[in-house]
């Protein structure tokens, strides 16, 4: 992990600041740091909140971090010294500048650190807390005599906890995902993107608690990529327990891919994530895919390939998807003989075995609740009761679900939830479906399931974020949460708004049988939806105008070029006139009309606000979406 950055770091390593003055608005600074763009607002009007100050512009925060914590203890001191001076202006010394003069102090432990403890001045006894949670106790005076704040974890993860919700109560900071969790060839280009509040002083406010997360299994579910280590640093952030990395379809891997991979999975356990692979079940190596798939040596060499990789990579367990997910298997008339969940359990069943054998208590995953892997019942009889079951709730995003929830809490311990985020590849645009995740949420809280959601990507920042807070916080309306993320995220509490009636305009529009990205049309907008969606652009287009950073202007450019993506793929469009599928009457001349109307307005305000370049940007994937919608509204009719 890199060295934290110092105030005088932060000075001589950001790549830019800018001061953020738009037409009169309030000041929003941006810090290019190396690998992620924090993004400073300042504090409310108001007196400050009440509570105990452990840091203060011009003052010194001394940082003491535990022995027995590690990596943990070095990367949550690392980010308290990267954001503290840009939240209040103060200083933060870490535990190498223990004799340094300093006004307040900072204690990080865990329930094993006793003597550490001890010595920092905390004589009272402390209560219990989860290996998930964090003991934040504000403290008058340490041994040496100056006030602050000690968290203890129940673990190490649990002190990374207690100090991220710190950060998060005190100063505002908020990780974005940015475009770190996008799919991708190389490394992204923006990094992560970090939203803090800037105050002269810094205070916890809440007394002493015990932070505990609403969720147990809080899972971030990402595809393989180069490099994976800012997902990781993301998820530990955001306070996330467990990862499953999608790995690469052929084996051997590369050497270049192994390395990513154990990037990842060292940086996951360096900061007390669980890691996981996920893969296919009937998989095998490229040099034996010939094996026919009901013989005893394709199942062993499918076996000891996955255990072998929980070997090499010290994983915490594995995860898999069922064979016929992009898997090409040899034709065997044997196989044939049996129904499909019936090879799904006897490949997975060896799996576990062999694995189980390597680490007694890995999580062994399995998705369920497809139209193949259903009812419960069945399930129960072909998989052992000790399983993750990752159960893809029957929802109106993917109707190849049929889940009975309640069946599968009775039949298995231990329940992850599959809610689909993105559908095919509508993943490279921002959609809003936190209307369908909320109640999956709420239902995953009341019987204590665990939350792992499929397609969290970058710009789909209000889904992933959605997920990050609830699972962590508890339940949360998604209007209340929408209208508060939008305020931060796009400076203008407006967008809230326009989100939800984005959300709404298109709620008949996002699935997997009707995507306004992936499918042709097969019902357009109407009326009511059309002027929704156009009044969302509308709201996205003058926010923008005064946007208060560039950071905020490139987003809001991002849901603009999607809304009228949106509404240009579901107008209706002019056919030949000897086309039966469409009759020419004049309903449907005016309802093209004002569509027509209406795409054309949207093509020139987005013009006047983000005064498009030609050619776009290298790697600007919104502005060359705008040419060719710009493009395409151009082209002549179709038969004239």
């Amino acid at each position: 992990m890199k060295k934290s950055l110092s105030l005088i770091g932060i000075g001589l390593m950001a790549l830019s600041v800018w001061p953020g003055k738009v037409s009169g608005a309030e000041t929003w600074k941006e810090v290019r740091l190396d690998g992620e763009i924090v993004l400073i607002r300042p504090a409310p009007a108001g007196p400050a909140a009440a509570g105990r100050v452990f840091a203060a512009e011009g003052r010194t925060t001394l940082i003491r971090v535990a022995p027995d914590l590690g990596e943990a203890g070095r990367a949550a001191a690392a980010d308290i010294e990267r954001y503290l001076p840009l939240a209040c202006g103060g200083r933060a010394l870490g535990a190498g500048d223990a004799d340094a003069a300093h006004n307040f102090g900072l204690v990080l432990a865990t329930q094993q650190s006793g003597d550490f403890i001890s010595r920092a001045g905390i004589k009272k006894e402390l209560p219990a807390v989860g290996e998930q949670e964090c003991l934040i106790l504000p403290v008058e005076a340490f041994s040496d005599g100056r006030p602050g704040v000690a968290l203890v974890g129940g673990s190490a993860r649990g002190l990374l906890n207690g100090v991220y919700t710190l950060l998060e109560i005190s100063a505002g900071v908020f990780w974005e995902t940015g475009r770190i969790l996008e799919r991708r060839e190389k490394p992204p280009s923006t990094g992560a993107e970090t939203t803090l509040v800037h105050s002269r002083e810094l205070s916890w406010p809440q007394g002493q608690i015990v932070w505990k997360p609403a969720v147990s299994d809080r899972v971030l579910y990402i595809g393989f990529a180069p490099d994976m280590v800012p997902a990781v640093n993301w998820a530990s952030r955001n306070r996330i327990s467990h990862l499953v990395i999608s790995t690469p379809r052929e084996f051997p891997l590369s050497g270049a891919q192994e390395k990513s991979l154990r990037d990842a999975v060292d940086q996951a356990h360096g900061l007390g994530i669980r890691a996981l692979f996920l893969n296919m079940t009937h998989r095998l190596p490229v040099n034996l895919g010939a094996l026919k798939p009901s013989s005893p040596e394709a199942i062993q060499a499918s076996t000891d390939m996955f255990a072998g990789l929980v070997s090499k990579f010290g994983l915490d367990g594995f995860a898999w998807h069922s064979a016929s997910e992009g898997i090409d298997i040899a034709a065997d008339p044997e196989y044939q003989k049996q129904k499909r969940a019936y090879w799904e359990a006897r490949y997975f069943n060896s799996y576990y075995s062999a694995i189980r054998k390597i680490k007694k208590d890995a999580l062994m995953v399995m998705l369920l609740g497809w139209v193949y892997m259903n009812p419960a019942e069945e399930m129960k009889r072909l998989f052992p009761k000790d399983i993750v079951a990752w159960v893809v709730p029957n929802t109106p995003i993917i109707d190849a679900a049929l889940s009975d929830i309640p069946s599968y809490d009775e039949n298995f311990d231990r329940i992850w939830y599959w809610q689909y985020v993105t559908v095919s590849r509508d993943g490279a645009f921002p959609m809003v479906k936190l209307d369908y995740l909320e109640k999956y949420f709420a239902e995953a809280l009341e019987r204590g399931h665990g939350l792992a959601p499929q397609g969290v990507f970058g710009v789909n920042a209000f889904n992933a974020m959605y997920f990050a807070q609830v699972a962590r916080d508890g339940r949360i309306p998604h209007e209340a949460f929408l209208r508060s993320f939008a305020e931060r995220f796009y400076g203008d509490a407006r967008m809230g708004e326009a989100l939800l009636d984005f959300q709404t305009a298109l709620v008949y529009h996002r699935n997997w049988y009707n995507n306004v990205h992936t499918r042709d049309v097969e019902n357009y907008l109407n009326m009511e939806e059309s002027s929704l969606l156009k009044g969302a652009f509308e709201t996205t287009a003058g926010t923008a105008v005064a946007a208060k950073s560039p950071l905020l202007k490139d987003r809001l450019k991002t849901m603009a070029v999607t809304m009228l993506r949106c509404f240009l793929r579901r107008s209706p469009h002019l056919r030949p006139q000897e086309d039966p599928a469409k009759s020419w009457t004049m309903d449907y001349m005016s309802v093209f009309g004002w569509n027509r109307r209406a795409v054309e307005d949207m093509v020139r305000q987005y013009e006047d606000v983000f005064g498009p370049t030609e050619p776009a940007a290298a790697g600007d994937l919104f502005g060359e979406e705008f040419l060719k919608i710009r493009s395409a509204l151009l082209a002549p009719a179709a038969g004239k």
